[in-house]
């Protein structure tokens, strides 16, 4: 893309979190998207979501949870179905006090 002088947008690096978050490296991503909020571009609900389900997906709740908290932070509302990855994540890993708890503040 770059090399043809085309530059990658919003909706290409979300894209890209997708993909990557459903194959495991939501950890890669997480890097690659700090260096770009620290650039021109502001992720949205969409971008923050896509990550959280990646880290759900890997079983790494920490990190699911401090980008919960830094979604709450920059102002964006998580969505049911952000709640939903975290519950999913919580359940499988067998910490089912913290999947109820999750449960007891959805929107």
């Amino acid at each position: 893309m770059v090399h043809n002088d085309m530059k990658p947008w919003f909706v290409t690096y979300t894209s890209l979190c997708l993909m990557g978050s459903e194959s495991g490296l939501a950890d890669v991503l997480l890097n690659m998207f700090r260096n770009l909020a620290t650039s021109r571009y502001e992720y949205d609900l969409v971008a923050y979501s896509v990550l959280l389900k990646g880290f759900c997906l890997q079983g790494d709740l920490d990190s699911a949870m401090e980008l919960l908290i830094e979604m709450i932070n920059n102002s964006l509302i998580p969505t049911a179905n952000s709640f939903n990855w975290l519950i999913y994540g919580f359940f499988k890993m067998g910490l089912l006090d913290k999947a109820l708890e999750l449960f007891n503040i959805l929107p």
